[in-house]
């Protein structure tokens, strides 16, 4: 069997998803709209765990399936390998 590449979301690509204004983003995982408005726009390539932490688990996501911005996770990039 082969492997199917799917890519990653960024934090705005997973915001929008759900159909969520960066001020609903903000009141649901209890981060500053102006941090989320610095990563989505790439002004910050620093972003704590914690905060990864609160706005994946905000928007019923594991950290690791966002694409953050700087690679805080360590993951391999912006897409991961599915088994088919």
């Amino acid at each position: 069997m082969g492997s199917l590449v799917a890519l990653k979301p960024n934090l705005a690509q997973a915001r929008l998803r759900k159909l969520w204004s960066t001020h609903r983003l903000s009141k649901e995982a209890h981060v500053a709209n102006t941090t989320i408005l610095a990563i989505e726009r790439g002004k910050t390539t620093h972003v704590r765990l914690g905060t990864i932490e609160k706005l994946a688990n905000a928007l019923g996501m594991d950290p690791h399936e966002i694409d953050w911005p700087g690679n805080p996770l360590g993951d391999s990039g912006p897409h991961e390998r599915v088994e088919t």
